[in-house]
């Protein structure tokens, strides 16, 4: 039979284990802005764009500079004002197409028309590097976030002033709703108790029950008494199973 300290040792495993399995669904939405925290003082006017793109513009460009950034970070995340920053270095003449160019510049898929036309101006080196565009966006009309791009004359990673290159900086900037933010974090926190239960009551429990029962009987009737037997319970990865079924597909996409 599996001694005292064994049993005791894989009991400790399979809590450690369902703990992990279970709760890690929830840690992916504590990544997020949690509604009691972030500055919800700052939302752009929009309705005049132009006025919209110069103030956004500046107030990005003077949060997000190498005066404000770590040297030679191409990534920030500032969660006091829900932004993120990407930077890139680029020797502009290295490159003869748009589309090479464009590869190299941070955030490319969250582009528009204006944010393009700024990047392939640098071919030509008709894009002035005090040049910059910022876009708004919206979700069912509601605005969410607003994206800027700029670009700055040497290398700001460093904090050098090197010649031919210049400095491609993204960023994102997600807007405060505390009553959506509320919203979404109960019914996250609704489905990650559901499917804490499930996995409880459908699977990891068992272990628990199989544990005891090696403990006391072993695996066959007649076991030789003389020696000392000792079991590993393997722990699988359920959330395959879980995937294929309809309410749990169902939870989780809504929950996102």
């Amino acid at each position: 039979c599996v001694v005292g300290k064994s049993l005791i040792d894989l009991k400790s495993k399979l809590y450690k284990k369902y703990k992990a399995k279970s709760i890690n669904h929830f840690f992916a939405y504590t990544t997020e802005v949690l509604p009691w925290l972030g500055d919800n003082s700052f939302y752009p006017s929009i309705n005049n764009f132009t006025q919209f793109n110069i103030s956004v513009l500046f107030l990005s460009q003077n949060l997000y500079n190498r005066s404000t950034l770590p040297t030679e970070e191409k990534y920030f995340a500032d969660p006091e004002h829900n932004s993120l920053v990407l930077r890139q270095v680029l020797n502009p003449g290295q490159f003869t197409t748009c589309a090479a160019i464009l590869f190299r510049f941070p955030g490319l898929i969250f582009y528009n028309p204006s944010m393009n036309e700024l990047a392939c101006g640098l071919i030509g080196l008709n894009a002035s590097l005090s040049e910059g565009a910022c876009i708004l966006v919206r979700v069912l009309a509601i605005p969410i976030a607003h994206k800027c791009l700029w670009i700055t004359k040497g290398n700001e990673l460093n904090y050098s002033n090197e010649m031919n290159t210049c400095t491609v900086t993204f960023v994102l900037t997600q807007y405060f709703y505390p009553t959506l933010l509320w919203l979404k974090f109960i019914l996250r926190f609704i489905a990650s108790i559901i499917i804490i239960l499930c996995l409880w009551n459908d699977y990891f429990r068992h272990y628990f029950a199989l544990v005891k029962a090696l403990a006391h009987h072993g695996y066959r009737h007649n076991l030789d008494k003389t020696a000392i037997w000792r079991y590993q319970l393997v722990i699988g990865d359920v959330w395959f199973a879980y995937g294929s079924i309809g309410i749990m597909n169902y939870i989780l996409k809504w929950s996102k």
